[in-house]
């Protein structure tokens, strides 16, 4: 049987039931089965039950083909560098190669997030590569990568700090080159970034591109989709 279709997106009703709780001063639960009922379910449990999205992890995988560019962002604690983490830990039990460049975590982080994404040790072995200096940018990317297969599985940590160095290029230069790399070497590289401190969750359920931290300009367009994460909830873009 095929699901109902909504009068809005998922995160647009939660949206809603938020406002009118707060207009009719009635318990979050209450408006939450008010707008089930007005879309074709008894209880707002029956209708997250039909229409819930898959978890954040399967639905950003689903994105992760050769050749592509992604954005993932987050506000801090939002487990955005553990769920890069998980991503390369499918590429590896998946029989492929990944990489890690951070210019924010230390080399015992990085340890505890490959313990705690998968504590076999022998998955984090030959096909998984991991650089902490602080040389990381596009061009060392590029160069460290240089005898990795196609369809490696590469996360960047983090975007804003690619070019905080006066000897490394703009962060427009960086990504159009992050983009080619991909294309060229069919890689899939993952850029993780920060959500601006003003994003204001009593306002809007999920950030968007307009909430990325970005000290310099930078084009929407050279990320093949942009990931955001919120509460375990994901959008792409």
């Amino acid at each position: 049987m095929g699901s109902i279709p909504l009068s809005a997106p998922l995160y647009a009703l939660k949206r809603q039931a938020k406002r009118r709780a707060r207009q009719h001063g009635m318990p979050l639960h209450v408006a939450l089965d008010d707008i089930a009922r007005e879309n074709g379910f008894a209880h707002w449990s029956l209708l997250m039950a039909r229409h819930a999205p898959p978890d954040a992890l399967t639905q950003l995988s689903r994105q992760l083909q050769p050749g592509r560019l992604l954005l993932l962002a987050a506000r801090p604690l939002q487990g955005k560098t553990r769920l890069g983490f998980a991503l390369m830990a499918r590429a590896l039990r998946a029989g492929k190669h990944a990489a890690f460049f951070s210019l924010d975590c230390t080399p015992a982080q990085v340890h505890a997030l490959t313990a705690a994404v998968d504590s076999d040790g022998a998955l984090w072995g030959n096909r998984f590569r991991w650089d902490c200096s602080d040389d990381v940018c596009a061009a060392h990317v590029a160069a460290q990568l240089q005898d990795a297969p196609p369809d490696t599985v590469v996360v960047i940590d983090y975007l804003q700090l690619l070019d905080q160095r006066r000897d490394h290029p703009p962060v427009m230069q960086q990504v159009q080159a992050l983009r080619r790399l991909a294309r060229e070497r069919q890689f899939t590289v993952v850029v993780i970034a920060q959500i601006q401190r003003g994003f204001d969750e009593t306002q809007r359920d999920m950030p968007g591109w307009s909430d990325v931290r970005l000290p310099n300009p930078l084009d929407a367009s050279l990320f093949d989709h942009r990931c955001f994460v919120h509460q375990g909830q994901i959008a792409i873009q």
